[in-house]
């Protein structure tokens, strides 16, 4: 029979590694891959710009792996022992709804995340899918009203386990001791949580349709507060070499 004592010290010790995994790896992975995204609401060339600078950090693959991959797969495997083997809290109502939805979401997360990786990221290791191709293949892909669906529901799933992630990170760990903090903590990581939302889902429909939900102006270099349809740098249009158009007389 197993010593408590060294049952309850494997689960806090488990308890940690499976907090410190949710929210630096993978929730840093999480923040510079929306950051990256949000690039395709200026264009095909702008994202191509930005993934190809991370395409050409060194030791990219060995990167991927080990700060990546494998702390999300370290993460999904102890949130499944920790669920299996939950210790209910004493928390209130509302509260205790979100403990059950981290653990729900947590799945859908992970499966969303798994079919993510598979789509893009293991098609390019494999040779079959060039990362050049991931703006026009996400572009047709969630034009499918399935996969917008599964990504729509995969992407929401996502931001509420990190959001609310941050919460149970701050508490588990001490952060945040009294109720009256825990409250102020709880509305921050409610607004957060909106936020990240809308910016994903605004990346995620500007693919599907082309429109983004919150529209993006760009502004090139050296042209802020310029009317579009004036040319910039002072330079005359090219017919007449600055003249003035004639103009019809007036009267007739």
């Amino acid at each position: 029979m197993a010593n408590p004592d060294t049952t309850d010290r494997r689960y806090f010790l488990a308890r940690r590694i499976f907090s410190i995994t949710g929210l630096l790896p993978v929730g840093g992975f999480l923040l510079i891959h929306i950051y990256t995204n949000t690039y395709s609401l200026f264009g095909r060339e702008a994202f191509n710009e930005k993934v190809g600078d991370i395409q050409k950090l060194p030791y990219l693959l060995v990167i991927e792996l080990c700060a990546i991959i494998l702390p999300i797969f370290v993460h999904a495997l102890l949130g499944f022992l920790i669920v299996f083997q939950a210790r209910y809290n004493t928390y209130g109502y509302t509260r205790n709804w979100l403990f059950t939805l981290q653990r729900v979401t947590g799945v859908l997360a992970f499966a969303f995340i798994c079919f993510h990786l598979y789509e893009y990221w293991a098609q390019k290791q494999l040779g079959v899918m060039p990362w050049e191709s991931f703006y026009d293949e996400l572009g047709q892909n969630l034009s499918k009203p399935w996969k917008f669906a599964v990504y729509a529901v995969g992407v929401t799933s996502v931001v509420f386990h990190f959001a609310n992630g941050i919460w149970s990170f701050a508490v588990g760990w001490g952060l945040t001791i009294t109720r009256a903090a825990q409250r102020r903590l709880t509305i921050a990581c409610a607004i957060f949580g909106a936020a990240f939302w809308v910016l994903s889902m605004n990346i995620v429909l500007s693919f599907s349709t082309g429109e983004p939900l919150v529209p993006v102006r760009i502004e090139l270099p050296g042209t802020a507060g310029e009317d579009p349809a004036e040319p910039s740098g002072g330079e005359a249009p090219a017919e007449g070499e600055g003249e003035a158009a004639p103009t019809a007389p007036s009267g007739t």
